[in-house]
């Protein structure tokens, strides 16, 4: 099963490395619009958007026992759950 997740922006330049989130739920994207974007897996439905880069988002990473997101385009952004 192949499944298409849609409404990040990319025009071909940036390598993206979208992650799963530690239950496998959901998928996260960076986006050349500075935005990491959440869908959930299963649905391919977009759920949210964390703005808090100025440049593209290509790199995430996820902290399983501290359910820590750490995002990275010229600058390191951690996100923790509220």
């Amino acid at each position: 099963h192949v499944a298409t997740y849609s409404g990040h922006s990319n025009d071909g330049t940036l390598e993206l490395e979208p992650c799963f989130t530690p239950d496998a739920k959901f998928v996260l994207s960076g986006s050349e619009d500075g935005v990491v974007h959440v869908w959930e897996k299963l649905s391919g439905r977009l759920i949210a958007t964390l703005d808090g880069h100025a440049l593209d988002v290509s790199v995430l990473q996820f902290n399983p026992v501290y359910l820590m997101l750490a995002t990275a385009c010229q600058n390191v952004v951690l996100w923790l759950k509220p």
